[in-house]
């Protein structure tokens, strides 16, 4: 095989080999969400301590913060996992969704009664969890 004949199937082979990466590069990859979460998952803020005005804690659901979901792989599925102390059987944590289909999205978290801690946790579809710790309290007990 002479040297034009190497140089010729080299030459081929490098341009294969390029046109085959130009297609993959040009395919893409799936974002975070379906990579399986290249971004660290957390949410933010991790806490929230609640101090009421008074000497007790509103027993009706009260807005105490937004929290937003960072990285991870969507959805997330959001759950309290408190549960009311026997002499605070009002007490709750809910969230405005059940769900939050899409990360760097923000949920709001509401409170009723006292306690100490409650948590929020939130699921990622990898499995993984990023939890908030939540405290309500009144300024002053009677």
């Amino acid at each position: 095989m002479g040297n034009s004949m190497r140089t010729n199937i080299s030459t081929s082979l490098a341009y294969a080999v390029s046109a085959f990466a130009l297609i993959l590069a040009a395919c893409g990859g799936s974002g975070d969400d379906g990579a399986g979460a290249l971004t660290d998952f957390s949410v933010s803020p991790t806490k929230v301590d609640v101090t009421w005005l008074g000497t007790t804690c509103p027993l009706t659901p009260q807005k105490v913060g937004d929290f937003l979901v960072i990285g991870g792989t969507a959805p997330y599925t959001l759950f309290s996992s408190f549960v009311p102390d026997p002499g605070s059987p009002n007490s709750s944590i809910t969230m405005s969704v059940p769900v939050v289909n899409t990360r760097n999205t923000q949920f709001a978290a509401f409170v009723a009664g006292c306690f100490d801690p409650g948590t929020i946790t939130i699921l990622d579809k990898q499995g993984r969890t990023a939890t908030v710790a939540l405290t309500s309290k009144p300024a002053s007990a009677p």
